[in-house]
Parts: C-alpha cells; structure tokens; sequence
C-alpha cells in the first residue's frame, strides 16, 4: 500500500502544474490521491501527536496549513504555537467552541469553560471526557448507541474520502487521538500519562489536571464539533 501511495506521490510531483495535473486525473481521483499523499506525509507526526494528547486544532485552516510542515521534524514548535493561541485568545476560542455547541450538552460545556477560567480543572476532565465520546458517537456518525466501533467508523471516513482537503488531516488526527483515548488499558498497571476515558469513566484516574491538560480536551472537542457541523451540513446530517 505504501508502495502504491509512494508512486502517487511521484505522479503528482511529475506534473508541470497543478492545473495539468487535474486534467490529467480528474477531480474525483485527485481528492483521493491528496488524501493519501496527505497520509504518508503526516501519518506519524499526526500519531506522535496523538501519544502526547493532542489533537490538530479546528483553527488551522487553509491559510494555515502550511505551519503544519514541522509537524515530523518539530512538534514542540508547533504545539508551542497553539498553546499560545489557547493562552492569548483563550476567551474568545473557548466562547466559540460554546456557541457551536449542541444544545445537548451547551451547558456543561459552559461550566467546563467558567471551571477552567477560574482555575478549577479537575471537574473539567470526566465533563469533557463525556462531551468528547458524545459528540463521536451521537452527532458525528449518527452511530446507533450500541455502536461504539468509534476508530473502525473513522477509518472508514478517511478511506472513502468523506473529508478532503486539510479537514482530512484533522480527521486523521482525531482517528488517532480516538485510537489511544480509548485504548483498553489493565487497571493494575500504572495509569497512562495521558487521558484515557476508560480510566476516567471507570473512576480509576488519579491524574492531578492542570492548564495544560484541560486545554487539550477543550482542543480535542473544538476539533471533533468543527468536522461535525461542517459536515453534517454537508450530507445533510446523514452517517458520514
């Protein structure tokens, strides 16, 4: 498969410009080519990222998609760079994330943000945690609610290219993150750095949250909602 993916990559490389080369493979199989070329660009960075909780934020867009170049070759500059979005323009990022919330759970949300603005984090992390697993398994993917296969139904998104374009690299990175969040993990071993739901959700967590850690699950659930309403619109809130 890599093979296969490598040779595209040469293919699109080959070209003289970007408007020969749509000529040449057609819309339709140019977005499944970006997509897996994106793949074998990012892939790691985007599951080292995943190792360390996060998630790539819903406020890299187009314009922005080049500041994910150091993504394999320096992540620590790059998370520097959201932290400082979260920390000099965290009211109004958070104020969004709640605006474009679904009613559902619009008032936690709410609490979590007013928690974590004064200082009081620990409450943020099972509230967060249960928006986050909401939000997958109700409003992304319609999933009926014993349904909770939530990596095999984003794989299967990325494969038949439900996302293009850079909203695709925020789905493979939320696969990613989905994929170690709810990792089964033994309760008698030591507790993942990390969040994981399952030690949460279980009662099991001894985890002492801060900033740092809130900040990544308000990250994780900004990015999850933003694919959610873009594109629910967009298949008119069919299973994506």
């Amino acid at each position: 498969v890599l093979c296969r993916r490598y040779k595209v990559y040469e293919s699109m490389r080959k070209q003289t410009t970007f408007e020969e080369y749509i000529n040449n493979v057609g819309l339709e199989k140019f977005a499944d080519e970006y997509n897996r070329v994106v793949e074998i660009l990012y892939a790691k960075g985007i599951s080292e990222l995943a190792e360390e909780g996060w998630i790539i934020p819903s406020f890299v867009n187009w314009f922005q998609i080049k500041t994910l170049e150091p993504l394999n070759s320096n992540r620590d500059k790059l998370i520097k760079g959201w932290i400082h979005q979260y920390t000099e323009n965290g009211i109004e990022i958070l104020n969004d994330i709640v605006k474009d919330c679904p009613e559902k759970w619009k008032t936690v949300l709410n609490e979590c943000v007013e928690c974590y603005l004064n200082g009081r984090y620990q409450i943020c992390i099972p509230a967060l945690v249960t928006i986050y697993e909401g939000m997958l398994s109700h409003k992304v993917y319609g999933l009926e609610p014993k349904q909770i296969h939530y990596v095999g139904a984003l794989e299967t998104n990325l494969q038949q290219n439900n996302y293009v374009g850079v909203d695709f690299i925020l789905a493979l990175s939320v696969k990613e993150f989905t994929k170690r969040f709810f990792m089964k993990r033994d309760f008698t071993l030591d507790e993942p750095i990390e969040i994981n739901r399952h030690w949460v959700a279980h009662g099991r967590s001894n985890l002492s949250a801060d900033n740092l850690t809130v900040m990544k699950l308000f990250n994780a659930v900004s990015t999850v909602m933003y694919l959610n309403n873009k594109w629910a619109e967009i298949y008119s809130e069919k299973t994506l």
